[in-house]
């Protein structure tokens, strides 16, 4: 490959890069991660895919520690425990 041609690559790479660090997507998963810093990664995107609104995770007796009721129905939604 030439080195115009590497260039050129990098360029677009670069650009790619930037958009997607740049995206609103992006800065959406970084708003959302910075609530849940003490989750693994990938428990992080299980809070996030399962409901996308979350502000707090606990298990259930933490939650009713809190003062906090569970309604009637309501299902929880899995973490992995590790």
């Amino acid at each position: 490959m030439s080195h115009e041609k590497t260039n050129e690559v990098l360029k677009k790479l670069e650009q790619g890069v930037r958009e997607v660090f740049e995206s609103e997507r992006y800065k959406e998963y970084l708003r959302f991660v910075a609530r849940f810093h003490k989750y693994s990664y990938y428990n992080t995107l299980l809070i996030m895919g399962q409901k996308k609104d979350a502000k707090l995770v606990a298990g259930y007796k933490a939650w009713t520690d809190m003062g906090r009721q569970v309604k009637k129905g309501e299902k929880g939604i899995g973490v992995c425990c590790s």
